[in-house]
């Protein structure tokens, strides 16, 4: 039993994006609201604090290069992390749309779940 542990992590990632799939078109219900707010919640967690990390990140490159000499690998890294910072962000305020790979729809989107859970933010 204690090696399946680790796969059933994943396995409930798996199953929540298929309930909610699977639901997309009906009423929701409490369940899926409860599972929604707590999604919301563990993504902006995660997606926030991952901001902040590649944050203090580029902070910390950017001191460093100040303090030494400025690189163009130190450039590339500063610019690298900011824009991982700017990506885990947008995730973080809005999740992803339908579409994953195109940000346009990420915020109407978000604005139809807000209204569909009762999410106040």
């Amino acid at each position: 039993m204690r090696e399946l542990l680790p796969f059933l992590f994943p396995v409930a990632l798996v199953a929540i994006s298929i309930y909610f799939q699977s639901r997309r078109r009906s009423a929701s219900s409490a369940t899926e609201r409860f599972a929604a707010l707590a999604w919301l919640i563990i993504r902006r967690i995660v997606c926030f604090g991952a901001a902040a990390i590649c944050l203090a990140a580029a902070g910390a490159l950017v001191y460093s290069m100040f303090r030494a000499s400025i690189s163009a690998i130190g450039v590339v890294g500063v610019v690298l992390a900011l824009s991982f910072a700017f990506i885990l962000g947008h995730w973080g305020m809005y999740g992803t749309g339908y579409r994953r790979y195109d940000v346009k729809d990420d915020r109407p989107v978000h604005e139809l779940r807000k209204k569909r859970y009762g999410w106040p933010w």
